[in-house]
């Protein structure tokens, strides 16, 4: 797994070829206990974090993708 950045206490990972838990391109988040697998798109696909991680792992995202895309975050307000 490739680290692909590190900020607040956050790893974020990128598995090359993983597509047999999930068949879109994501990224794995570590943060203390939490682990979780977020869609560039934003989806939650596995795992939990706390809100505030959840909601700067999505910003982070859509900074971080040349491409615009539409972030899904229906449980955030």
């Amino acid at each position: 797994m490739k680290k692909l950045s590190e900020f607040e206490g956050m790893v974020i990972k990128l598995l090359y070829n993983d597509t047999v838990q999930h068949n879109k391109p994501h990224v794995h988040v570590y943060y203390g206990e939490y682990e979780a697998s977020i869609g560039i798109d934003g989806e939650m696909l596995a795992g939990s974090l706390p809100i505030k991680q959840l909601k700067m792992i999505i910003g982070w995202l859509a900074y971080s993708n040349p491409t615009p895309r539409i972030i899904k975050t229906p449980y955030i307000v």
